[in-house]
């Protein structure tokens, strides 16, 4: 058996983690240039979310250093880790361990119903050691520069990152499971997972704009908070005696993690081809009802909206990885509203802001939303289902409409509401409200269609899972390098150059209209027929 899983997971790896095929278009491999650079794009990223959360938690080390409290820090990365890594797998548990597309393949193997599950467990661990490199990770270096650093806690830091992932994993996937179980009858199944995805995630927010009040809040309980995270979630504890280098604390933290992994999933291998078929089936009953039959004539684009309005709201992934742009747009107009004005207009110069917070809004407005828009994956959700569209008597271009369509309809609206606080928030005028607005539509109708060329020309439509697809494949990471980097790159020629903000916005706007127009011409020829040769 432990041949055969070896093999499988290796195999499995292979496939899913090399750069050559991670970085590929559909049925092709991506060249070693090309592969290299995305490598280097990806490492400086990483080194940047590293470097952030590393002055993070280096504020709040020395805080906590300064009142003998330095363990707490290491409680609250583990703590924040856990619940982290614990809700993420609730949410991605379901596509890797009992949605597949492969598993009825694999479980015809002659391969354990064991083997298979670890192998996908495999690749779902993998994915969150991520994590332990933004969250976990730089909270153990902060803790060695202020506590002094030993051989035995570098170790026990190296084994505790490796075993940070498998108890809120465990948990993780057998709460995945009796909530697919709950919800498996549910016509709106997704809805739960929607609202709590998005609470979590407003909570998040709402924690990092309060970052200071916080920090106060702990520097001033930081012994009855390091009472009850002992008290509440005693793996912590290990993990501190560990990187003090206590070898046995750390072993028992390993052993905690292996022994979950091992009771859970060996309890869920027993009757996994029977969960399979229970999570992928529906067994919905369809109510009969008396129709009338409808004189008007429903549209094509029409009805292509609707379709496109009903994949999206029916993978929680796909919402949560497209919303948070627009949802960070609202929370961050809101806040704006409560800032102290006094404050913000010293820091402007000017008591109704002036170009300042016209400049403040059209970034807003015109960049947030557009962090990851509905069309870069778009298409490569369609995956096998993509002979539907090719199917029906529909114009192609009808077909690119609407995923364009799509992501305004999600992003519009938060503009819209959002222009209204920053025109309250910042004292802008009735044609500073028009230029902003018009500004963000402009923006992300371009970034809208910029990322459906890019998923044109980088689909993925083999895809095993949709997670891939939504949050880890090159056609996403390209737009949000392109919305990065024309962010970037607008700014600092407006700063640099010290135009009047409103010329050099009208001059922005028609340069993004040009644009806009030329992506239109592109997706017009060349996008019909890479759409149509798709397969």
């Amino acid at each position: 058996m432990t041949k055969k899983f070896l093999l499988l997971a290796k195999t499995s790896i292979a496939i899913t983690f090399n750069p050559r095929r991670m970085f590929s278009k559909q049925n092709s491999k991506a060249t070693k240039g090309k592969t290299t650079g995305y490598l280097i794009l990806a490492l400086i990223l990483a080194v940047y979310i590293f470097g952030f959360s590393t002055s993070t938690y280096y504020v709040l080390g020395n805080a906590l250093n300064s009142i003998n409290s330095l363990r707490l820090l290491i409680y609250l990365a583990i703590f924040s880790y856990t619940a982290v890594t614990l809700l993420i797998s609730i949410i991605s548990a379901q596509g890797y361990l009992y949605k597949s597309k492969d598993l009825p393949m694999l479980l015809s193997l002659p391969i354990s119903q064991f083997s298979v599950l670890l192998s996908k467990f495999l690749l779902l661990y993998l994915y969150e050691l991520l994590y332990v490199i933004m969250i976990l990770l730089p909270a153990f270096c902060v803790y060695f520069y202020f506590a002094g650093i030993t051989v035995l806690g570098i170790i026990g830091a190296f084994l505790c990152c490796l075993a940070a992932p498998l108890l809120p994993l465990a948990v993780g996937s057998i709460l995945s499971f009796f909530i697919g179980l709950l919800t498996r009858r549910m016509r709106r199944k997704n809805f739960l997972t929607i609202i709590l995805s998005l609470g979590f995630m407003v909570g998040w927010i709402i924690l990092v704009q309060n970052s200071g009040s916080i920090l106060e809040y702990v520097i001033a309980n930081s012994e009855t908070l390091q009472q009850a995270l002992t008290k509440f979630y005693f793996p912590s504890v290990l993990v501190a005696d560990g990187l003090d280098g206590d070898i046995i604390k750390t072993l028992l933290f390993v052993l905690v993690g292996v022994a979950a992994i091992v009771l859970v999933f060996g309890l869920i291998s027993r009757k996994y081809s029977d969960i399979i078929a229970i999570m992928t089936s529906t067994n919905l009953k369809k109510k009969n009802k008396a129709y009338t039959i409808n004189t008007k004539h429903r549209s094509a684009f029409g009805a292509m909206i609707k379709k496109e309005l009903s994949c999206y709201f029916s993978s929680s992934i796909y919402v949560m990885n497209t919303i948070t742009g627009p949802l960070l747009l609202v929370i961050g107009s809101v806040a704006l509203l409560f800032m102290d004005k006094e404050q913000l207009s010293a820091y402007t110069g000017d008591v109704n802001f002036g170009q300042f917070g016209v400049a403040l809004a059209a970034v807003m407005l015109a960049f947030i939303p557009s962090i990851s828009p509905t069309t870069c994956s778009s298409i490569s959700l369609e995956g096998k289902k993509l002979w539907i569209y090719k199917s029906i008597p529909a114009d192609v271009k009808d077909i690119l409409k609407a995923k364009t369509a799509l992501n305004l309809i999600i992003t519009v609206p938060e503009i819209l509401i959002s222009s209204v606080l920053l025109s309250f928030a910042l004292r802008l005028s009735v044609t500073d409200y028009i230029l902003v607005v018009a500004l963000g539509i402009v923006f992300n109708l371009f970034f809208s269609l910029t990322g459906l060329i890019i998923n044109l020309s980088y689909p993925k439509l083999d895809f095993e899972n949709e997670t891939v697809v939504i949050k880890q494949s090159m056609s996403v990471f390209l737009t949000m390098l392109l919305t990065f980097g024309f962010m970037i790159t607008t700014i600092l020629i407006y700063v640099f150059t010290g135009f009047d903000f409103y010329i050099f916005a009208l001059a922005v706007l028609l340069v993004v209209v040009i644009l806009i127009l030329l992506c239109i011409r592109i997706l017009k020829s060349w996008g019909v027929r890479k759409f149509n040769g798709l397969y």
